[in-house]
């Protein structure tokens, strides 16, 4: 059973901030000294061969020059660039030119198994987030290079596609107070995001359909090459498992050790977003009812019976509305840091209100903490980042109606609280490929069994919003002998969580290769 997250005395808000593929080449003005090592074995790992052509190194590819990153915030990380082919069916044509990260073992090399490649999700997202995830685990950090790179259409990639705005919509898609339908609302989203990912898909038209899943891959497998590892060790997260199923795919005999965490759905279409993650956040909210305290939880109803006709003001330029609520929700439905923040919202404004709620509990958050709580958790929920709807797109065929999105928001009744989160959270994703054309490089669907060198290892939480379970259920049922940590959490990313049950097995997979004999089932235990 889950112990009931019940808040201390005092909360205090933290808020952190088809010829042969010969024209990957890479970039790096100062050559890091090339150190040798020889195949090892120990404790089943497995060294890579440095310095030498494994049997599948791309023809014409060149070892990574790397250097220190220029950036200070970037340090200690290490630089470099891969160019790769715009379109690998033709090498010699226009090229991508990809920001690669790495943060060097401290061991000595022939101690080191090789580079272990990440990558965030988004999709859109910098590698550098995921390099700050893994490097809390100290035993990736002695075994392996962590290696991260922003794929092509991420800042630092060269060209970068123009005039796309990082976000649409705006709180305006929303009505502030007063009944609505779901169509009306996706209409008004739908008419909002649109344009702008029309306006940036037709600005940078002979890119943005280079940019999806099946080149990624082919990046991915050269930048594997070119770091000199004979197999791939990868561990993605959330739109980075897409990335890990389609290299599976695509290069099964290159694979060392490919684990996935939050893990998209195989044969995804963009008609399943809006089904599938408003049963998700439904699942998540009633998932955060049953860790938060019972009066948090009556707090949480009175301040939403609340603000259905009225609004709060914060300071001269933040209004708190029913739309913030939600999306704080959403937050603390995707990560612990996440619950912190809705916890003391609740408490602070039903205890300045008068509401019911929160008998007992005392916080500390002021109102500018509140609308910076806000603000993280929107750009932590259903991304409305016109990039990475491009990519999604260029993957995933179905381009539903408004009203398709709408009759697929389920029992998302506007009313009751569950529906509330369920229908808001279907509406964004649903609501995805608005404005862009049908898909023109879809990724290849997986319709039979897929056999890897190694089994991929799948972790997921049971109620994910994001990614909901059915994805790591199918994922499992389509990879042979590929093992399943199903966890009791909606949390979105999971390792390392310094939960003996996830990590664990985990990083033994990662380190030897080693799968659970069984699918395992984990509890996230919370604080008291």
């Amino acid at each position: 059973m889950q112990k009931k997250l019940i808040p201390a005395a005092v909360i205090a808000i933290s808020v952190a901030l088809a010829t042969p593929p010969a024209a990957a080449e890479v970039d790096g003005s100062v050559a890091e000294k090339q150190e040798t090592s020889v195949s090892t074995s120990t404790n089943g790992s497995e060294s890579v061969l440095r310095d030498r052509k494994p049997p599948n190194k791309l023809r014409g590819s060149q070892s990574v020059r790397w250097k220190a990153c220029a950036a200070e915030e970037l340090a200690p990380l290490d630089c470099a660039r891969l160019r790769v082919p715009r379109d690998w069916s033709q090498p010699n044509g226009p090229q991508f030119s990809l920001k690669m990260y790495r943060l060097k073992s401290k061991s000595k090399r022939s101690k080191v198994i090789g580079s272990l490649f990440t990558n965030p999700g988004g999709p859109g997202l910098s590698g550098v987030t995921a390099l700050g995830i893994l490097k809390e685990s100290k035993k990736l950090r002695k075994n392996f290079d962590l290696v991260a790179w922003d794929p092509r259409g991420v800042p630092q990639t060269d060209p970068l596609l123009k005039d796309c705005p990082s976000a649409v919509g705006a709180p305006e898609f929303f009505p502030a107070i007063g009944p609505f339908t779901w169509k009306e609302l996706v209409k008004t989203l739908n008419a909002a995001i649109g344009p702008a990912a029309a306006y940036c898909n037709n600005n940078s038209q002979e890119w943005a359909e280079y940019i999806g899943t099946n080149n990624v891959v082919q990046d991915l497998d050269a930048m594997r090459s070119a770091v000199g590892d004979e197999k791939l060790t990868y561990w993605g997260y959330s739109y980075g498992t897409t990335i890990g199923k389609v290299y599976a795919q695509r290069f099964p005999d290159n694979v060392r050790a490919v684990g996935l965490d939050a893990v998209t759905q195989p044969n995804l279409r963009v008609e399943d977003y809006a089904p599938d993650n408003s049963e998700g956040a439904r699942k998540s909210y009633r998932y955060l009812e049953s860790i938060l305290a019972p009066s948090v939880m009556v707090g949480y109803r009175s301040l939403n019976d609340f603000l259905y006709d009225q609004t709060v003001l914060l300071d001269e330029e933040n209004v708190f509305t029913r739309l913030d609520l939600w999306s704080l929700v959403l937050g603390a439905g995707r990560s612990p840091t996440g619950v912190p923040p809705l916890v003391s919202t609740i408490c602070v404004l039903v205890t300045e209100l008068g509401l019911p709620g929160c008998e007992g509990i005392v916080v500390q958050m002021n109102r500018a903490d509140i609308a910076t709580a806000v603000d993280n958790a929107k750009r932590t929920g259903p991304s409305s980042d016109i990039l990475t709807r491009l990519i999604n797109c260029v993957d995933l065929r179905g381009r539903p109606s408004v009203s398709k999105i709408a009759d697929e928001l389920g029992d998302n009744q506007t009313t009751l609280p569950a529906g509330q989160i369920g229908g808001l959270n279907g509406a964004n994703f649903g609501s995805m490929c608005r404005g862009l054309p049908r898909p023109v490089d879809p990724i290849p669907a997986v319709d039979n069994k897929v056999t890897t060198s190694t089994p991929l290892l799948l972790l997921s939480g049971k109620y994910d919003l994001a990614t909901p379970f059915k994805g790591a259920k199918e994922t499992n049922k389509w990879f042979r002998g590929s093992r399943l940590i199903s966890v009791n959490t909606s949390f979105h990313g999971l390792y390392p969580s310094q939960v003996g049950c996830i990590d664990k097995p985990v990083t033994k997979y990662l380190l030897k290769r080693e799968l659970p004999r069984k699918n395992i089932n984990c509890d996230f235990p919370l604080p008291e």
